[in-house]
């Protein structure tokens, strides 16, 4: 385009994401304790959005920004100082509340009537940028609202990057995840978040800032665990769940050491507890595996975070022994940064497999009703008469007798006969199994812990000016 673009950007600020954010019930509605002393950052998303915007306009020749941006005034000029810095811009802002809890048809009005004065804003040569989704909420509409109140047509969601075409017109593209954790990152020192991302060599920083942003802006735990228990049903998961579950035995005869073995063993108890799951019923004869049932539900869907997240970390302390001689950063001294993490992915792997064969067990046995000393618990038990006549015939039975009723009916001091297992011996084979598995995640344990205690930090730190 011979004039450039006039691109608007739409982003608010919100909470630090690093913050403890605890929600609250106020008079005039749902809120966050404290939120007007909470430090406040630019919308991840919209950070994203101007710094795609920013890229696109250095491009082009006569090319115009203005973000709008929606919050409390003092807080708005607070942040805006900080992104000026990187980011060439006119701030049109807009005097409201930046809460999460608004509705998005009010907060698309509001934009869209202030883009609309915006002065001398050419209308032929607009594009209108903004987060696709928001730190403070997960409706994903309000920009869709504000391109449709402006008579905006042609509209493109969740998308990663733009580019220029030679006759002037804007194409975008769907970045693979590597690319989108780059293009994160940006988003986030756009925040100023350097000390973060930049002072944690190779890549498992960037992952565990992605991870503080992801916890924020997917919305409140309830929806993502409930959104997570019914995809992880869908077969086409559950295919590529086991192909990771090949990828983490392939991982681990070539390299024993990440805990890859267990994590393994651990997915495969995860597999066959969740169908054991939807093919069972309670005491009461209630289906165990359903939406409505989110006692079932929900564990088990914290059980596979336990085991993704594990496997997430082996694959990246993988990546940074590939990549890492190619980066001065970690280059010196790589040896030993791989080994400590390779240690670190032993222990979180013990740890994880410990909590989902937990969180497992108690799904597939705590909703079987536990015997009791009553008739129907006595029909499982040896008869102390019993015993001795098979004495004679089988010498020595007496001694694996557990439950045994004495001729008097007397029975063994606990809450009644041992459950049995009837259909879970395949589980019980699994818990053994993953309990050897974990032979050596201490020593790594003791060797990541040493590696610490000889940790130099220098006296002169390379923080960015």
């Amino acid at each position: 385009m011979a004039n450039g673009y006039h691109i608007v950007v739409c982003g608010s600020i919100v909470p630090d994401p690093l913050q403890t954010l605890e929600p609250v019930q106020t008079p005039t509605g749902p809120a966050l304790k404290n939120e007007m002393m909470l430090p406040a950052v630019l919308d991840p998303w919209a950070a994203h959005a101007l710094y795609e915007a920013g890229d696109l306009a250095s491009k082009v020749a006569g090319s115009k920004i203005w973000l709008v941006s929606v919050g409390p005034k003092a807080k708005l000029q607070q942040v805006m100082m900080t992104i000026a810095q990187r980011v060439s811009f006119e701030l049109v802002p807009v005097d409201a509340s930046a809460s999460g809890f608004a509705d998005a048809h009010a907060t698309a009005a509001l934009l869209a009537e202030t883009i609309q004065g915006i002065p001398g804003l050419d209308r032929s040569r607009l594009l209108v940028f903004g987060g696709w989704e928001s730190a403070s909420r997960g409706a994903g509409a309000t920009l869709q609202l504000v391109g449709e109140r402006l008579e905006i047509l042609d509209q493109f969601q969740g998308v990663d990057q733009l580019s220029m075409q030679a006759d002037g017109s804007v194409s975008y593209t769907h970045l693979d995840v590597y690319k989108r954790q780059q293009m994160m990152r940006e988003a986030v020192s756009l925040m100023g978040g350097y000390g973060i991302t930049e002072d944690c060599p190779g890549f498992l920083g960037n992952k565990w800032m992605d991870a503080q942003l992801e916890a924020t802006y997917e919305g409140p735990e309830a929806v993502q665990r409930r959104q997570l228990s019914i995809t992880m049903t869908n077969p086409l998961f559950l295919a590529q769940f086991k192909a990771w579950v090949a990828e983490m035995r392939g991982i681990a005869s070539e390299r024993p050491g990440t805990g890859a073995c267990t994590l393994a063993t651990a997915m495969g108890m995860w597999l066959w507890t969740l169908d054991r799951l939807q093919h069972s019923k309670d005491a009461d004869g209630g289906r165990l595996y359903q939406s409505a049932r989110q006692g079932v539900t929900f564990p088990l869907a914290d059980a596979l975070c336990w085991l993704l997240a594990a496997r997430c970390q082996i694959l990246d302390a993988l990546e940074l022994e590939r990549r890492g001689p190619s980066d001065p950063a970690v280059a010196e001294g790589l040896a030993g940064l791989v080994n400590f993490m390779t240690d670190l992915c032993h222990v979180q792997s013990a740890r994880a497999s410990g909590e989902v064969s937990r969180i497992c067990a108690e799904l597939v046995f705590g909703y079987n009703r536990h015997p009791a000393w009553d008739e129907a618990g006595y029909r499982g038990c040896y008869q102390q008469d019993e015993l001795d006549s098979l004495e004679g015939i089988i010498p020595g039975i007496g001694s694996y007798g557990l439950d045994v009723i004495a001729l008097d009916g007397s029975h063994p001091r606990k809450a009644g006969p041992c459950a049995k297992c009837n259909g879970a011996e395949q589980f019980l084979a699994l818990q053994t199994k993953l309990a050897t598995c974990l032979t050596g995640c201490r020593l790594s344990k003791d060797r990541a812990a040493e590696a610490i205690s000889k940790l130099m930090i220098p006296e002169a730190l390379d923080y960015p000016a």
